[in-house]
C-alpha cells in the first residue's frame, strides 16, 4: 500500500514475503466508452485496458456488466509485463443513469479484477431554441421534430432572447442560439451558469451576429474563438465556397459512417463569419480555404459547439443537404452527453462533490454505498460557488449514487488506484526507503528475529565456542613444547 504512514521511531515493522515466485494476476486498469453519443437501441462500444503484473503469458475470459446483465464478453491473452486493450460493444435497451463493470476472471490478486464505469442514457433531450423564429431556427427545428405525429428524443422548446435570463436552467439540457445579434449581460451570465452545471450550447452564427459584443463577452466569459471578419458576400451568389476535408475521425461522427473514407456531402457556402482558432479549440470542419466551419471548446465543464454559417438560403445550401438532420442531430446529442458525465477518473480516498440545484436545498439528499449502506448527506454552501454536496469516505470501490427524494441525481464509479493494482514485487531496498519495513528473508525464524531485534542477539554460544578453541590450540602448544628429545639412556 502506497499509503501506508510510517510508523513511530520506536516501533519496528517487518517484511515477510509471501508471494510465489512465478505469480500469475492480470488486472483490469481502464474501462473506457468510445461511443460520444448514447442512446436507446443505439450500440455502445467501449475499450477495456488489461495489463500482466505477474511473470507469465496469462489468457482469461473478460466479461462487462451493465446494470448487473452480462452484455459481452472476449479473451484477454496477455504477455508477462505487457498490457492489451480489448474492445467491446453492446446494444443499450435502457435509458438513465447506467452503472457497469469490467470482470476479469479469478486469478493471484482478486481486487484488481474489476473496474467499475457509469455513464448516462438521455430518454430525452430537452432543447432551449434561442432564434426559434429565424430561418435558422426553422431548419434546427424541421430537422429535431419533422413532424408532431412521431415521438423524438429532442424536445425543442423556443425561448426569446429576451427571456433567456428568467429561463430556469433545471428546465434544458442544451442550449442553441440561431443568428443572435446580441445578448445582455444578464443573458450571457446565465448562459456561463448554465455551462457550470455540466449543459452544452451550440452557436448558429448568421449575418445579424454582432463581432464585436461577441468578442467582447463571449470570448472573455466563455472561451470562444475570436470573431474577425466575414467571407463571402449575401449581395454576389456567384462568389461560393465549400467544406475541406473533414475529420470523420472525431468523436462526434461515431458510428455514422461505415467507412473513414466516406464523403460528407459537397455542401455550398455564399457567407461565413472568419473564425480564429486558438489552442482551446479544435477545428471538426474546416471550410476549403482552412478556415473553421465547425469548431468546439470546453468551458467549466460542458461542451460547446459553434458554427460559421447558418442554414437560411442567402447563406448556403446545407439544410437541403442530406447530412444536415444527422448533423444536428449528433451536434445536439454530442454536446449533451458531457451534462450527466463524471468525466474524472476517482479512485478509493477521493472526494465526490455535486452542485446542489436551489430548487433541491430542501429536499432529503441521500449517498447510497457500495456496500449498501445509505447516508443522510448536509449541503455545504460555498462562497459564490453555491450549495453542494462533499463526500469524502470514498473507503470501498463500486457505484457511489446521490438521490433526492427517490430520484437519481448523479452516480460515480470509485476504483481502486493503479499503485494498488500492480502486483510486482519490491526489492528490499525500496521496502525500506518507502514503506520503514524490515525485509525478511522467507527461511528466517519470524519469533527469533523480533525477539532478537527487541533484547539483542544472545552472544553466550559464540564465546563457548571461543573459550573451545582457545582450549584446543593451549592443549596443542602444551604438547608440543612438554616432549623432551630424547639424547640417550638416563644415568
Amino acid at each position: 500500500n502506497d499509503s501506508l504512514p510510517k510508523p513511530p521511531a520506536s516501533i519496528r515493522r517487518y517484511a515477510l514475503p509471501v508471494l510465489a515466485r512465478n505469480s500469475g494476476n492480470l488486472s483490469c486498469d481502464l474501462v473506457t466508452i468510445k461511443s460520444a453519443i448514447l442512446q436507446k437501441d443505439h450500440v455502445l462500444e467501449g475499450e477495456a485496458a488489461i495489463r500482466n503484473t505477474g511473470q507469465r503469458l496469462q489468457n482469461k475470459l473478460l466479461q462487462i456488466f451493465i446494470n448487473q446483465k452480462q452484455v459481452a464478453q472476449a479473451m484477454a491473452e496477455v504477455p508477462a509485463g505487457g498490457s492489451v486493450t480489448v474492445p467491446w460493444r453492446c446494444v443499450l435497451d435502457q435509458t438513465g443513469f447506467m452503472s457497469g463493470y469490467a470482470m476479469l476472471e479469478d486469478d493471484d490478486w482478486l481486487e484488481d479484477n474489476r473496474f467499475y464505469f457509469s455513464f448516462f442514457v438521455p430518454e430525452r433531450i430537452r432543447t432551449g431554441l434561442v432564434g426559434a423564429e429565424s430561418p435558422d431556427g426553422y431548419f434546427v427545428q424541421l430537422a429535431l421534430q419533422p413532424n408532431r405525429q412521431t415521438t423524438f428524443i429532442y424536445d425543442v422548446v423556443p425561448t426569446p432572447v429576451e427571456q433567456l435570463a428568467f429561463q430556469k436552467a433545471d428546465d434544458l439540457d442544451v442550449l442553441v442560439l440561431c443568428n443572435v445579434s446580441a445578448l445582455s449581460t444578464a443573458a450571457v451570465e446565465w448562459i456561463d451558469n448554465f455551462c457550470r452545471l455540466g449543459k452544452g450550447v451550440i452557436f448558429i452564427l448568421g449575418p445579424q451576429t454582432d463581432l464585436t459584443l461577441y468578442n467582447r463577452e463571449l470570448h472573455r466569459r466563455l472561451g470562444m474563438p475570436l470573431l474577425r471578419d466575414v467571407m463571402g458576400s449575401l449581395q454576389a451568389p456567384a462568389s461560393t465556397f465549400g467544406l475541406g476535408a473533414v475529420d470523420l475521425q472525431h468523436p462526434l461522427f461515431h458510428g455514422l459512417f461505415e467507412t473513414p473514407q466516406a464523403r460528407f456531402g459537397d455542401p455550398v457556402f455564399h457567407w461565413a463569419i472568419r473564425m480564429v482558432p486558438d489552442d482551446a479549440t479544435t477545428t471538426v470542419i474546416p471550410f476549403s480555404s482552412g478556415d473553421p466551419f465547425l469548431v468546439e471548446w470546453q468551458h467549466a465543464s460542458a461542451r460547446f459547439l459553434a458554427f460559421a454559417a447558418g442554414f437560411q438560403e442567402q447563406v448556403s445550401d446545407l439544410a437541403y443537404r442530406a447530412m444536415f438532420a444527422p448533423l444536428m442531430h449528433r451536434s445536439i446529442s454530442y454536446v449533451h452527453s458531457r451534462s450527466k458525465e463524471n468525466a474524472e477518473l476517482l479512485y478509493t480516498g477521493d472526494r465526490l462533490r455535486y452542485q446542489l440545484p436551489a430548487e433541491l436545498l430542501a429536499a432529503t439528499i441521500e449517498l447510497h454505498r457500495p456496500d449498501q449502506r445509505n447516508e443522510r448527506m448536509a449541503v455545504v454552501r460555498m462562497a459564490d460557488q453555491g450549495h453542494w454536496i462533499i463526500y469524502p469516505a470514498t473507503d470501498c470501490p463500486g457505484l457511489y449514487q446521490l438521490t433526492a427524494q427517490g430520484r437519481v441525481l448523479t452516480q460515480w464509479a470509485v476504483n481502486i488506484p493503479a499503485s494498488e493494482r500492480d502486483v510486482q514485487p519490491l526489492d528490499n531496498e525500496q521496502l525500506q526507503k518507502r514503506f520503514s519495513l524490515q525485509p525478511l528473508e522467507p527461511s528466517a525464524n519470524l519469533a527469533q528475529t523480533i525477539v532478537e531485534q527487541r533484547s539483542g542477539k544472545e552472544l553466550w554460544s559464540y564465546f563457548i565456542w571461543a573459550a573451545l578453541v582457545l582450549l584446543c590450540v593451549e592443549m596443542l602448544l602444551y604438547y608440543e613444547k612438554g616432549e623432551a628429545p630424547s639424547n640417550g639412556p638416563a644415568e
